[in-house]
């Protein structure tokens, strides 16, 4: 009798750790958000604490453990940035105290101005620096012998994504006016805008919205489509779409020329059509183009050459419903930094493209998405749909889907030679940047 009481209260124990601790996590975080409530309509506390919600936000708070992994990492970074040149860091721009740093490549053997990357680093909208990005700055200089330019943006809750853009844009500004007056080596005539996760958000954001800053167009609100599936998941005709493929990536021009790659591993063949591989060991072009400064907003899309997305996110209502089905949506500091659900439309990448007119469509720089289909945080779907989108209307896309690739890996993995998706990663930015940088002067 006395073992039945004994094994009965270690059941009853070993019942309230497992119902206790999932709820105790989920109070606490939904405390330290003020109890959030993204919609109105529904019970914030009823909903918070359904069991399907408490486990699903337990779950992917663990999830998110697992970038701790990474920590060693980005302290070798801030120590590379502390000890970087001074007269290359924290450069002021702008209005709002923000600041820069600029990367060159280690070797000096070049006699040319350089063209430039400018790297917008993630956090979703509301974390993030770019000290952390020191050696990813540093090795993509060296790779693609650039000039690296990574700014700070406001992130929330001292920006929404208005802020954001408008900053990323006061960099570009700045920089170029920079680099007629100091050694910076930057030919701001090629740019390349590149970002990661919310940065390649706000990267593929900032080149739309100056494209639509046409001045030969009559001035017009865009009509913003709502095209969402309200389903941002991976669905299983996704899987068998992309597996019975391989790895397929999709480049499209206006002409309706298409190359495809299909890649192994990290072994890829090309079958080349309207762009052909290059071979260039770096991007320094052969001549070198004096372009005058851009003085208006207008004039800046002109330089941007092409941008690199990686695990982005590129229309909101669909990872809306993503961070929904991980108890994640009304935590997440998305919907604030949009300012509510209402304005998801009006910062979606997707939304806003086939709202555009003929003239200001061409004015969009092409991309290169990159994504890998092990990414739990920003399905892959979403890059496909922004692929379609930019391809539907004419505008150069290359799509690289990676069988194995998670979200931070892919970024963190350029950050020095030995990991694992350094080599990788590398030869794919190299490519669409030379493919940007080749098309953007002829």
């Amino acid at each position: 009798m006395t073992g039945l009481k004994s094994t009965g209260v270690a059941v009853g124990k070993v019942v309230l750790v497992a119902i206790g601790v999932p709820y105790g996590v989920a109070i606490l975080i939904n405390s330290l958000h003020g109890w959030p409530q993204s919609d109105p309509d529904q019970s914030r506390f009823c909903k918070q604490l359904r069991p399907s919600r408490v486990l699903s936000l337990n779950y992917a708070l663990w999830d998110q453990c697992s970038m701790l992994k990474w920590v060693p990492l980005f302290i070798r970074a801030k120590w590379l940035h502390d000890n970087a040149d001074p007269s290359l860091k924290n450069i002021p721009f702008g209005e709002n105290g923000l600041t820069m740093d600029i990367w060159l490549p280690k070797s000096k053997d070049y006699h040319s101005r350089l063209p430039v990357v400018f790297f917008i680093h993630g956090g979703g909208w509301g974390s993030g620096s770019k000290e952390i990005y020191a050696k990813l700055g540093q090795e993509l200089a060296n790779n693609l012998t650039s000039t690296v330019v990574i700014p700070d943006y406001r992130i929330y809750p001292k920006g929404t994504m208005q802020d954001m853009v408008t900053d990323i844009s006061d960099a570009l500004l700045e920089f170029r006016k920079l680099s007629n007056t100091s050694h910076f080596s930057g030919d701001t005539s090629k740019v390349i805008l590149m970002g990661h996760s919310a940065g390649a958000h706000l990267s593929a954001l900032a080149a739309i919205h100056l494209a639509a800053k046409d001045c030969n167009s009559p001035q017009q609100e865009p009509v913003f489509l709502k095209n969402s599936d309200g389903n941002d998941q991976d669905t299983e005709q996704d899987q068998i779409r992309y597996h019975k493929s391989g790895e397929e990536n999709i480049v499209t021009d206006p002409k309706g020329n298409v190359d495809s790659e299909e890649c192994e591993g990290e072994k890829c063949t090309s079958n080349t059509g309207h762009h052909a591989r290059e071979t260039e060991e770096h991007l320094v072009p052969n001549s070198e183009r004096e372009e005058n400064p851009a003085e208006t907003m207008v004039d800046l899309v002109l330089y941007v050459k092409g941008v690199i997305g990686i695990s982005g996110v590129y229309h909101l209502m669909d990872y809306y419903h993503h961070e929904s089905t991980r108890g994640m949506e009304d935590i997440s500091l998305m919907w604030r930094a949009a300012e509510g659900l209402q304005n998801f439309e009006k910062y979606s990448p997707v939304s806003i493209v086939p709202s555009l007119n003929d003239s200001q469509i061409k004015r969009i720089p092409p991309h290169m998405l990159i994504h890998g289909m092990k990414d739990t945080m920003a399905p892959f779907s979403s890059a496909s749909k922004f692929a379609e989108t930019l391809s539907e209307v004419g505008v150069p896309v290359t799509f690289k889907l990676l069988p194995e690739g998670g979200h931070l890996d892919l970024a963190v993995g350029m950050m020095e030679p030995d990991r694992k998706w350094y080599s990788e990663m590398m030869s794919m930015v190299m490519e669409g940047a030379m493919s940007f940088l080749k098309d953007g002067n002829t």
